[in-house]
């Protein structure tokens, strides 16, 4: 954080920091707004939301799988697939 107001507003990350820390530090620090868009902007992060299903049972599914911890049974339902899965490729010896 020191380099953004030493080199001028300029961000950059350090090769050894993961972005998630380094955008969850940005927000920690509170920095202009403007000057974290533009970074994001240059890491190929994109404002753009996907459009949800019309159907009912395709948007309960996106929502599912888009937000797990929503619904409790939600949560176990994906659990309870997630494992199936790997039980059923875990088992085959692939």
């Amino acid at each position: 954080m020191f380099a953004y107001y030493q080199y001028g507003g300029r961000l950059r990350r350090p090769s050894n920091v993961p972005d998630d820390v380094f955008l969850a530090e940005l927000e920690f620090y509170e920095l202009e707004s403007g000057a974290v868009d533009d970074y994001r902007r240059a890491e190929g992060y994109t404002t753009d939301e996907a459009p949800l299903p019309t159907n009912r049972i395709l948007r309960r599914l996106w929502l599912l799988f888009e937000y797990p911890d929503s619904l409790l049974a939600s949560y176990n339902c994906l659990k309870l697939f997630n494992g199936t899965l790997i039980g059923k490729y875990a088992l085959r010896g692939d």
